[in-house]
């Protein structure tokens, strides 16, 4: 592939990115390098670098000035058979790294990171509480045999409407509202326990009359609340009792 220079620049006051762009041509990158005519505040210009040359890719770093200001930018092409733009974002990091460890203009901006290197946000955890059944010892679902170990973590994506998810409660009356009757299922004679939990990740919000709806009104907050959650992680064994 074959890079040229222009220096026919734009011999304007203002000008924008796209009149500096390079432009692809057949087999061919022209870049723009030059300046215009002076005046009193001085000259407008372009100044465009090769920073990497590779046989199947160039990057290319263009900086441009004008009297109202300017800008620079950066330029990535993949050659294969043809010049293809790519962006930074569809790079690997190993060719993201050349970029990086090129000889770029030293007032150049870095033009990004490599993935492994950009954080994740941390998931927003919150706290709430779930009534396990005791039997054999062990912590078991109000309606079924999925068993809660504190400590360990349940997975399972919440889905509206019942389909799926791990049930807990916020608030701290929830104790209150099982034994009377306004929260899962109980047997006489039965052992129970209230569980604190640690909860991340999607979250689905239910009202009392089993309705999913979507997120929490201000209205409802506060107080007990129903919500299926993706990250389960029981945490402490509050209380144990009997019913």
């Amino acid at each position: 592939m074959e890079i040229r220079f222009s220096s026919d620049v734009p011999d304007n006051t203002y000008f924008r990115t796209g009149d500096v762009e390079p432009e692809i041509t057949d087999d061919a990158l022209t870049l723009y390098d030059g300046s215009g005519s002076r005046r009193s505040w001085g000259q407008p210009g372009a100044t465009s670098t090769v920073v990497v040359n590779a046989p199947d890719f160039v990057a290319i770093h263009v900086g441009f000035h004008h009297k109202h200001g300017g800008g620079q930018f950066w330029r990535f092409y993949n050659v294969n058979g043809q010049i293809e733009q790519v962006a930074w974002k569809d790079l690997s990091d190993e060719t993201r790294q050349v970029v990086l460890e090129a000889n770029a203009p030293s007032w150049a901006r870095v033009p990004g990171k490599l993935r492994k290197d950009y954080i994740k946000p941390a998931p927003r955890k919150f706290s709430a509480f779930k009534i396990v059944r005791i039997a054999d010892d062990k912590l078991l679902s109000l309606y079924d045999s999925t068993e809660y170990q504190i400590g360990k973590t349940k997975i399972e994506k919440a889905r509206p409407d019942h389909r799926g998810g791990y049930y807990v409660y916020t608030g701290d009356d929830v104790k209150a509202r099982f034994l009377a009757g306004q929260i899962g299922r109980k047997t006489d004679g039965q052992q129970y326990a209230l569980v604190a939990c640690e909860c991340w990740g999607n979250t689905e919000y239910y009202d009392w009359e089993g309705e999913c709806i979507s997120g929490w009104p201000e209205a409802h907050r506060g107080g007990v609340h129903k919500i299926s959650v993706t990250y389960c992680k029981p945490t402490e064994i509050i209380e144990t009792f009997e019913v």
